[in-house]
């Protein structure tokens, strides 16, 4: 392979993981502006913890959309601006593939079945796993050093 295909390829893996990693904040953001907006939630929060206000139901939806976007935004950065320098190991595709199947079990594990952004997570942390651990492993070298 030349230089010119091998960065092709290098733009391709990029693309896949970032436009995954967007499409998974884009739904979770949705998911979170339906749960601040939804006023039958918040009736249901406010009679589970009576003593809590409106704003602590929203700080709610906000940490967990936070932590729902905390790895895709964490690995897209490290693909963004080491992935054309570095390449990908081993360990790059055990962390990473670690992290979103943790996350991954994580969704699956809270079972909210009637939402659409509950499958649609799910689909897309499993194409964003799998995007991940088939990465090709590649380690570039400079000047001789690993």
């Amino acid at each position: 392979m030349n230089s010119k295909e091998i960065m092709k390829q290098d733009n391709r893996i990029i693309n896949r993981i970032l436009i995954i990693a967007a499409l998974i904040i884009f739904v979770a953001s949705l998911e979170a502006f339906m749960l601040a907006k939804s006023s039958e939630l918040l009736d249901i929060y406010m009679k589970i913890n009576p003593g809590d206000t409106q704003n602590d139901y929203v700080n709610v939806v906000l940490i967990n959309f936070l932590l729902n976007i905390f790895e895709p935004i964490l690995i897209s950065i490290y693909v963004f601006f080491t992935y054309r320098k570095y390449g990908a190991n081993k360990l790059f595709r055990f962390i990473f593939g670690g992290i979103v199947f943790i996350r991954l079990a994580n969704i699956v594990l809270r079972f909210n079945y009637g939402s659409i952004f509950y499958y649609l997570l799910v689909i897309l942390y499993i194409l964003f796993f799998v995007v991940i651990v088939t990465t090709p492993l590649k380690r570039k070298v400079k000047n001789g050093l690993l």
